[in-house]
């Protein structure tokens, strides 16, 4: 059972494409009206699937174009940075390092629950906080009563009020 999940493929692979094919068709543009969509992701398709170099010279290939040594240079250079990234990404210290990095120890864990700084109306006590504090003096009236004296209203436009 072990040996089936250790396999060398990238288990992300949908979420590979879909970043690929957003970068080469942003979705703030419209390509609908266009066959420019579909060309476009079959292209990020064929790439992935064969790889920088290999695709792009079958796509030479077939529509008769001969790739210039610049390109096929920029294609190698390209499909070397993939391959070098991907080597790096599965070798052991860096995955080691890269899961220390993501990973919490139970007492940071626990802190972070029993955390009390940050929760539900947390900006509200700041205001209460920050408003100034009238002071009352002793021979003034207190908030809760009219200007007139009355302890049944508070306001001078109350019906009630004289």
């Amino acid at each position: 059972m072990l040996a089936q999940c250790n396999y060398p493929f990238d288990t992300q692979t949908n979420e590979a494409l879909n970043n690929a094919v957003a970068n080469v068709a942003p979705k703030t543009v419209c390509y609908s009206g266009t066959i420019s969509l579909p060309s476009r992701k079959c292209f990020i398709i064929g790439i992935h699937n064969m790889g920088h170099v290999p695709f792009m010279t079958s796509l030479f290939d077939r529509i008769g174009v001969q790739m210039t040594p610049i390109l096929e240079k920029y294609l190698l250079q390209k499909s070397g940075r993939k391959e070098y990234k991907q080597n790096y990404i599965h070798q052991l210290d860096v995955k080691v390092r890269r899961c220390k990095k993501q990973c919490k120890t139970w007492q940071e864990v626990y802190q972070e629950r029993t955390d009390t700084s940050y929760g539900p109306g947390i900006a509200i006590a700041r205001v209460v906080q920050n408003k100034r504090q009238r002071v009352v003096e002793p021979g003034k009236l207190k908030k809760n009563t009219c200007k007139c004296g009355s302890t049944t209203h508070v306001r001078t436009t109350h019906h009630d009020c004289p």
